[in-house]
Order: structure tokens, then C-alpha cells, then sequence
């Protein structure tokens, strides 16, 4: 599996980055693993974000990381653990503009990257 995530300061060990979290798989229709991605919980003065740390899929898979994975991580983010946003970091300029279509917002940049946040 490839899995890439860029810190405001590099990459980061998947260790780091998974540190913390929940793990979950992406399944195709015949149940095989094609993708993972990790969420942690962040508290803030304003109350709790769910954070996207990581997502990833296998080479030749194409993944909807704005489409069905954003949908789980919304519904598990208001759902189960009652946050308030759901916040995810990318350097892909692509992800942005289908991320904003699917009302997130740019809530920061990081490095040359954007930190995308949409209140749920």
C-alpha cells in the first residue's frame, strides 16, 4: 500500500502518523482490502475535530477519498463521537477544489500544503 502525508515540516513515519488513531479499511466490492485511512480525535477550545492523519490506497486503485470516505468520516464524526468538523491535510491542489465542492473550506495552510475543514 502507498500512503503519503506531509507534516508542516516533512514526511512523516506512518508510526507518527498513525499514533493515536483509528484505523480502517477501504473494501472493494469482492472484499478485498484496497485502501486504509486513520482518524484521530482533536479537542480545541471550540470542542472536538475529527482528523483525517492519513489515507491511502493500493497502486491502480482508484479511491474516493472526497466521496465515500469523506461521507463515513462525516457520519462517524457527527454520529459517534459528536464533533463539530472534520479537518484533513493535503498538498493535492485537485482534492482542494473537490473537497470545497463538498463544503469544506480552506481553514489553514500548511507548508505547501492546505489544512481542509468542514463543520458538520
Amino acid at each position: 500500500m502507498r500512503a503519503v502525508h506531509y507534516a508542516v515540516d516533512g514526511p512523516c513515519t506512518l508510526e507518527e502518523i498513525t499514533d493515536g488513531c483509528a484505523v480502517f479499511s477501504m473494501c472493494d466490492q469482492a472484499g478485498r482490502i484496497v485502501g486504509a485511512f486513520a482518524l484521530q480525535c482533536l479537542t480545541d477550545a471550540d470542542g472536538t475535530v475529527m482528523h483525517v492523519n492519513a489515507a491511502g490506497g493500493l497502486p491502480g486503485q482508484r479511491l474516493d477519498l472526497a466521496g465515500d470516505m469523506a461521507a463515513f468520516v462525516e457520519s462517524e464524526a457527527r454520529h459517534r463521537v459528536k464533533a463539530r468538523a472534520v479537518r484533513c491535510a493535503t498538498r493535492r491542489r485537485g482534492l482542494v477544489k473537490r473537497l470545497q465542492r463538498a463544503g469544506y473550506r480552506v481553514h489553514s495552510r500548511a507548508g505547501q500544503g492546505y489544512v481542509m475543514q468542514k463543520e458538520i
